[in-house]
């Protein structure tokens, strides 16, 4: 019984270290292009200058208030 465990063990061990042979070349290709493109937009932005997202306030002030949708055509 317990060489049975000891093969599937193996058997198991073998395909995860494949698959992660196999795979890791695409996985290092996709985070080299990640990177690429996350410079690529920090260079867009200038020298010195950060990009900063809009967030949701939670403000009861500036909720009350109707503000205006950017136009698609602009």
């Amino acid at each position: 019984m317990s060489y049975r465990i000891a093969g599937w063990a193996l058997v198991i061990g073998f395909g995860v270290l494949n698959g992660y042979m196999t795979f890791k070349p695409a996985f290092e290709a996709r985070a080299l292009e990640k990177l690429k493109q996350e410079e690529r937009a920090a260079s867009e932005l200038g020298p010195n200058m950060i990009e900063i997202h809009a967030q949701a306030s939670d403000n009861t002030i500036s909720s009350n208030q109707s503000t205006p949708k950017a136009r698609a055509n602009e």
